[in-house]
């Protein structure tokens, strides 16, 4: 790791990862079972390195119960983690209560929410499928609606409304900043943040 400091990197977001998808896995034979080892690696290999990991307002989808998945982060939290980035999510409860059960455990550890502002239908339908969130009906039947009355740029305004509802109201809470998922398309994430800067 002295060659990433070398180089100039200063903080990693350490992520456990996806298995390989062409070819059986088991993370027992992988030298790091799960991010807490990365974390702790990377720590004892550079004290100074900002780390970052991941956290999941929903559990992530292997965990066996919200209490295990909530353990988890904890651990990650506790090995040297310096903040968590959250996985993508539609309902602001979950993120609170995701910070509420950390800070009971005794983590104070910043907790960033990640927001995905929604771009199209079809994308939100993958990747849910993908990550394993939660949308509420209430706010996915407005985006269907929107597909179906006005096409992709009537669902981009729904899903930048929710966006910005959604960040105004984590910012309230005590959200220590937000994060953005971008996809790759930073034209709806500069539309959030000037929507968010006139409230």
């Amino acid at each position: 790791m002295g060659e990433l400091r070398a180089a100039g990197v200063n903080n990693v977001l350490a992520l456990r990862g996806d298995p390989p998808a062409d070819k059986p896995w088991s993370w027992d034979s992988a030298h790091f079972h799960h991010a807490s080892d990365l974390v702790a690696f990377a720590r004892q290999q550079q004290p100074d390195m900002g780390i970052g990991v991941a956290a999941y307002p929903a559990p992530h989808p292997e965990s066996p119960t919200f209490a295990d998945d909530r353990r988890h982060t904890a651990d990650k939290l506790r090995t040297g983690a310096d903040f968590a980035l959250t996985q993508l999510f539609f309902d602001a409860r979950e993120y609170e209560d995701l910070v509420t059960n950390l800070r009971g455990q005794g983590i104070t550890t910043p907790v960033i929410p990640g927001i995905l502002p929604i771009q199209s239908f079809g994308s939100l339908r993958r990747v849910l499928s993908l990550c394993g969130a939660n949308i509420p009906g209430k706010l996915y039947l407005a985006l269907e609606k929107a597909h179906n009355d006005g096409g992709a740029e009537a669902v981009r305004q729904v899903g930048l409304d929710y966006a910005v509802r959604q960040i105004r109201r984590l910012l309230d809470a005590g959200a220590p900043g937000i994060h953005l998922y971008t996809l790759n398309k930073d034209d709806m994430c500069l539309r959030l943040a000037e929507a968010v800067g006139k409230l």
